[in-house]
């Protein structure tokens, strides 16, 4: 177990990362942990933004599983965050960019003339999107921030729907804010004002009256004799009068 000295640098924009906003809350207990116990200076054993670990120390420290710890380190992999090596006694993680990410310089604020100058500088400053950093501008796809529920109640009682904030914020927090579950929300007000123009149509809309009561069909007293009082035609013309009934029940 490291001693835990010392400090580590979190940009503020960690609150609008993937693994902060969209992933279980877990994953992010766990690269926290992680970020933590890495080498800030290298020494004989390992370098900077290294050091050894194991399932059941992450386990201990963060009270995670180890199902979730497995699907973290394979997302994060995938992701660039980090990397790891196995040994006799547990593993080696890495974590990729740790140099320029524990630099305060990193976020450092530019001056007017200088942003003029840089259009095209990476505005990802996160520990979170590691190579994602070196993209341009122009090519990183941005993500809306969903509103919060307080943001929600307000809208909606300005659309005299007040009682349909919170189930709006449940639905498209349940689905990822994807419209019709596939695309990702891009206006959330207009999305709230389709939602109470669907709603207001769903309750005024009469449900069909499919199903029929006997009251309803007519139904001829001399047609229900007794059955031992029909002539085999009767008979016949009886069972398909049921099975007509019944077909229109179903229906």
């Amino acid at each position: 177990m490291n001693n835990p000295i010392g400090a580590i640098v979190w940009a503020r924009k960690t609150i609008e990362s993937d693994i902060f906003y969209w992933k279980p809350d877990k994953w992010f207990k766990i690269w926290f942990y992680i970020v933590s116990i890495v080498n800030h200076t290298p020494n004989k054993l390992f370098n900077r933004g290294e050091n050894f670990t194991t399932y059941r120390e992450i386990i201990l420290r963060t009270k995670a599983t180890r199902d979730q710890i497995d699907k973290f380190i394979r997302w994060a992999k995938k992701e660039k965050m980090l990397t790891t090596r196995k040994t006799t006694r547990g593993m080696i993680i890495n974590v990729i960019n740790y140099n320029q990410y524990q630099n305060f310089s990193t976020y450092k604020s530019d001056t007017q003339d200088d942003r003029q100058t840089k259009q095209k500088r990476n505005r990802s400053d996160t520990i979170i999107n590691n190579d994602k950093n070196v993209k341009n501008d122009k090519n990183v796809k941005k993500k809306t921030t969903p509103p919060s529920l307080d943001s929600l109640v307000i809208y909606f009682k300005e659309l005299n729907k007040p009682e349909q904030a919170e189930i709006f914020f449940d639905h498209f927090t349940s689905n990822g804010w994807k419209v019709g579950g596939k695309t990702p929300m891009k206006d959330w007000k207009a999305a709230a004002r389709n939602w109470c123009r669907r709603n207001l149509f769903t309750n005024n809309k009469q449900p069909n009256e499919k199903i029929k009561t006997f009251k309803q069909i007519d139904i001829k007293s001399e047609e229900l004799k007794e059955p031992e009082k029909r002539s085999p035609e009767e008979l016949k013309k009886v069972r398909e009068l049921v099975q007509g009934l019944c077909n229109k029940i179903k229906t």
